[in-house]
């Protein structure tokens, strides 16, 4: 039967997960794939999830066999020899080569690769091939399956391999299942333990045995419950080198098993061991745009699912801004959001190396970016596909610049070899205008580290003769004098102001009460109709990681509610204070903001923790629906993703301007050295940033454009206006 299908065929086989909604395959691909079951279907040729499907070379439906028949040799080999004669199809050599159908997935150097089959002793059609997987341990896993370096080695020495690992190394401990997909989610481990002990020591050599137990419940179909259960006794062994405890060998066998009533046996072996690390100071050149076509490979970057096609940057190679060798990569952008190009020549791996470098010429401030996209990287918006995609974003100022970058910066974000090879690199800019250009080259990556520069910052906390390092540094200093806040509603907030103006008329018998919320008449006692309409808040994130790329360009400078948190998720917000004369004495000022619920984060209560609350100010011209995390209006960039450079020439004043705890629905800040810091005329107003130490969290807060005027923030200042 296999002649026939290779001589006379094309074999395909297709997994349905793939081809559902939000399957992996290509949308064209599930498009024929559905045309496919259609024809079959409406020609009543037979159809089913689990069939044989045959096409003419067209395309064009011929006819089906249903699983049970396909199990049994003869009818299958009748079907294919019937429909070979009927076709008159001439035999020929196989398009595909017969191959491993299961291949070890991508790692690095330093990840020991496992190959695990398993194989119930029932024969069927569930269990007449063994089923394989693979497993990839990167260093900080494997090690863990050895003794714990530092302590010498002893033969008799015994030790306990941690069970989360353990966990991992067991999950597929078990015979066929019905599967739809990767599934180790019903999985449900009872018992289980792998002890090591070492049996011999030659040299630097160690060989140890290991000995492990398992009892897990396993369901044979997903989302029904049976009484299936493994029972597994486990043997096997590790060599590895004593002194660096480096893997060198790794087996595992079930010994005793069974699932159920059945029996079935599993094997786990080292298909690729741990290889050392690339030397220190090792580069592998990427890209250098020297050859003659080396533009040939590159183009356009698609537009993404549903998005919109981009407009396409022309490519040369130009002698002008050559960084290494003779040429760069000169981008001419026709404009658009975010443009790029993209080459799908990707150099064998270079995820072993530590770092990303390449030099960028650019003509004005602007944002660039590049980006790798690995086999099972996504372009979608939000976090799970962020950290699927290596990107590293720059914010560049005129000249050139070497652009830097771990290609590893955690555990959690690409690359990482569970993703995949990298299968596309691209290069892009951030809305370019039509005719712009860059220059690009020597991109590369290096075995050296970039050091991880974190500059401390001293903020001094206005009004008072502290100086801390950040928020989270001031909560903790303060945080004996929190008490639970009195809950109080804006109403009460307002009469109590009030009852102060009352009093500070005894002494300033001109002093004013400014309510300044938009919507709210009178703030002005030389316009007492006019309608106050000097709030802009807006909110944008600089949540990392680098790959939120079109998160942080977002505005939500119209939203009526937004998240007030931390200092890269928290809204930008400015109160006209026009109406106060310069020089005005400033008798007491309070800020307003109202939740929208009082739903809280039971770790960040505010009622019932110590948490504390700053307002930074900004030195930058921010405009309220241009604002992003990098930009604070349209073309013009802060010097940091989310403004938080404090150098010279700083995003924000390295300084708090109020402080102090959140109070539940309703929260109420002294805002009186923020006011006079304003009115004084020694710094221009423009606005502030609210963010706290995460001990409280607003998960929406009401924003200027909230329905109901009493729900807006609010400035409450009682005023003396100065003399003449």
């Amino acid at each position: 039967m296999i002649s026939v299908l290779n001589r006379f065929y094309v074999p395909v086989y297709t997994a349905n997960e793939d081809y559902a909604r939000d399957g992996s395959a290509p949308a064209e691909e599930k498009a024929e794939n559905q045309r496919i079951f259609r024809e079959f279907l409406d020609r009543k040729l037979g159809t089913g999830s689990v069939h044989v499907y045959l096409l003419s070379p067209e395309g064009r439906g011929l006819g089906g066999l249903d699983i049970g028949s396909a199990t049994q040799t003869e009818k299958l080999l009748a079907a294919l020899e019937k429909t070979a004669r009927e076709l008159r199809t001439v035999p020929g050599d196989p398009v595909v080569q017969p191959a491993s159908q299961s291949s070890p997935p991508f790692s690095y150097r330093e990840d020991a690769v496992l190959h695990l089959t398993a194989r119930g002793f029932n024969r069927g059609s569930w269990r007449e091939f063994p089923a394989e997987n693979w497993l990839v341990l990167p260093r900080r896993e494997w090690t863990r399956l050895l003794p714990p370096a530092g302590a010498p080695l002893a033969v008799g020495q015994m030790w306990e391999v941690e069970p989360k690992l353990v966990t991992r190394l067991y999950h597929r401990f078990h015979p066929q299942t019905e599967d739809t997909q990767d599934d180790v989610a019903r999985n449900r481990i009872e018992e289980q333990g792998l002890t090591g002990v070492v049996r011999s020591i030659q040299g630097d050599r160690v060989f140890a045995w290991l000995t492990g137990r398992l009892r897990m419940k396993r369901p044979f179909y997903p989302g029904r419950d049976d009484p299936n259960e493994v029972d597994a006794e486990i043997g096997g062994f590790a060599e590895f080198d004593g002194p660096t405890r480096h893997l060198l060998d790794f087996q595992l066998i079930t010994e005793q098993a069974t699932y159920g009533k059945e029996g079935f046996g599993v094997a786990v072996r080292t298909a690729r061991g741990p290889r050392p690390a690339l030397p220190p100071g090792q580069e592998q050149v990427l890209f250098d745009f020297e050859s003659g076509g080396a533009v040939a490979d590159w183009k356009p970057v698609p537009p993404e699912s549903g998005g919109e096609t981009e407009p396409a940057p022309r490519l040369t190679v130009q002698r002008e801004h050559a960084r290494s060798g003779r040429q760069s990569l000169r981008i001419t952008f026709q404009g658009g959001h975010w443009p790029g190009v993209e080459t799908t020549r990707i150099p064998e791996d270079w995820g072993d190396f530590a770092s990303f470098r390449a030099e960028v010429t650019v003509a004005r401030s602007c944002l660039v970016g590049f980006q790798a996209m690995q086999e099972r990287s996504s372009t979608a918006r939000g976090w799970d596909a962020g950290v699927s995609r290596w990107v590293k974003t720059e914010l560049l100022r005129p000249g050139t610049t070497t652009v830097r970058a771990p290609l590893h910066p955690n555990d959690w974000s690409a690359l990482r070899p569970e993703l995949g090879r990298v299968i596309s690199f691209r290069i892009f800019l951030y809305r370019p205008a039509p005719g712009e250009t860059i220059h690009v080259d020597h991109i590369r990556v290096t075995t050296t580290p970039d050091p991880v520069e974190r500059p401390k910052t001293a903020f001094r906390v206005l009004g008072t003769d502290l100086t801390v390092e950040n928020v989270q540094d001031l909560g903790k200093q303060l945080a004996e004098q929190w008490k639970p806040p009195l809950p109080h509603t804006v109403a009460e907030i307002e009469a109590d102001m009030r009852l102060r103006l009352s009093e500070a008329r005894r002494s300033h018998p001109n002093a004013v009460l400014a309510v300044l919320r938009d919507g709210e008449r009178g703030y002005d006692p030389a316009h007492p109709d006019r309608v106050y309409d000097g709030w802009r808040d807006a909110y944008w994130s600089s949540h990392g990681p680098d790959s939120l790329t079109r998160d942080r360009a977002e505005n939500l400078g119209r939203a009526a509610t937004h998240e007030v948190f931390m200092r890269h998720r928290s809204p930008l917000m400015r109160v006209d204070l026009e109406s106060i004369p310069r020089g005005s004495h400033i008798v007491e000022a309070r800020l307003v903001l109202v939740r929208e619920t009082e739903e809280y984060d039971p770790e960040r209560h505010p009622l019932k923790n110590p948490n504390m609350w700053v307002a930074e100010p900004c030195r930058r011209p921010w405009v309220e629906t241009e604002v992003n995390a990098y930009e604070y209006a349209r073309g013009a960039f802060w010097k940091v993703v989310g403004g938080m450079h404090w150098g010279e020439d700083p995003d924000f004043a390295p300084q708090y301007v109020a402080y102090g705890p959140g109070g539940g629905k309703v929260s109420a800040w002294d805002f009186t050295g923020a006011v006079r810091y304003w009115n004084s005329g020694e710094q221009p107003n423009h606005g502030f940033m609210l963010h706290c130490d995460a001990y409280d969290w607003f998960m929406r807060a009401w924003t200027r454009e909230a329905p109901e005027r009493t729900n807006r923030p609010a400035l409450l200042v009682i005023y003396v206006p100065r003399p003449g």
